[in-house]
């Protein structure tokens, strides 16, 4: 038996993760999407929902006019788990709807934490393409580790070719000096994001710039 951790979204890899799984016969394995409530489709179903007999909200986000600006969740998931932290003054903007995104992030490194202990299996973490909150979810599991002991190992895989995040550390993790002294000069330093001054405001990367925040999930890695 083993989980497998997800943005939850009908895009990218969660799609692709939870149709596999989907099409596997026989396997026992969880697929978990773990997600901002306020980036979804109809977020404000939940919020408004009563209970029924049985202390059971129930809510059909995906039904109803499409929204350009929102995620729509994977159904072939077994699990989703929708964190609000809007209340939080870390994730506070003018815009109401999406107020809390991004606070998802240390609450899934916790729960893969816990979930591998509780099964016994590694944690292996497949870091395929990726945006700015990329390095942001990476931190948060090796400090979601490393805050207290953790018995079973962590394993990153980068996934070189695919883009984003993932090829901007692949060159940093390269064997050579010379290549990864390449990679930073010829790749990094010439991309306009880590170029900038400007800083995360909230999350694991708080107070970093995103060169910084690359850097650190490299050493750490």
């Amino acid at each position: 038996e083993s989980a497998f951790f997800t943005p939850g979204t009908n895009v990218g890899v969660g799609l692709l993760i939870g149709q596999a799984l989907a099409e596997c016969e026989g396997h026992s394995s969880k697929c978990i999407g773990v997600a901002s409530l306020r980036k979804q489709r109809h977020f404000e179903r939940i919020l408004d929902a009563k209970p029924d007999r049985k202390g059971l909200l129930r809510v059909d986000m995906n039904e109803g006019p499409d929204d350009s600006n929102k995620d729509e969740l994977e159904t072939y998931h077994s699990h989703h788990v929708l964190v609000d932290t809007a209340d939080n003054p870390l994730y506070e903007n003018d815009n109401s709807d999406t107020r809390g995104r991004g606070g998802e992030i240390i609450p899934r490194a916790r729960l893969e934490k816990a979930l591998s202990e509780l099964l016994g299996y590694p944690l292996v973490q497949v870091v395929i393409g990726g945006g700015r909150g990329t390095m942001a979810a990476i931190r948060a599991t090796v400090e979601a580790l490393t805050a207290r002991p953790h018995r079973m190992p962590l394993l990153v895989v980068v996934v070189k070719g695919t883009g984003g995040k993932a090829d901007d550390l692949a060159g940093l993790l390269a064997d050579k000096q010379a290549e990864r002294d390449r990679w930073m000069q010829e790749r990094v330093m010439t991309n306009p994001e880590y170029q900038s001054p400007s800083k995360f405001k909230s999350g694991p990367c708080q107070g970093q710039t995103a060169l910084e925040s690359l850097v650190w999930v490299r050493d750490a890695l």
